[in-house]
């Protein structure tokens, strides 16, 4: 975070202690908002989705007892990878 918009994992713990979203949902609401101020209305909804399907990848290598197989599994790298090279790009 201190890399992308200049705030501490201190900064971070003290936004977020308040918040019913967590840590995750903290980030995620917060990189959603900032590249909705930088970037087009179909490039916003691609990235939201894209956030939204990596989240459901990790609620269910987290919290389901199921067998994540490798095409899901490279499925989700891949998403991250994405979404990191955009976030880099557009800030």
């Amino acid at each position: 975070m201190n890399d992308f918009f200049g705030f501490s994992y201190e900064q971070l713990g003290a936004n977020t202690s308040s918040s019913p979203k967590g840590t995750h949902g903290y980030i995620i609401d917060y990189v959603k908002n900032q590249i909705t101020n930088n970037i087009d209305r179909d490039t916003s909804l691609n990235f939201s989705r894209q956030i939204k399907d990596l989240k459901l990848y990790r609620e269910k290598s987290d919290y389901e007892d199921i067998e994540i197989r490798k095409e899901d599994s490279d499925k989700a790298y891949r998403t991250a990878e994405y979404l990191l090279k955009f976030i880099k790009n557009t800030f």
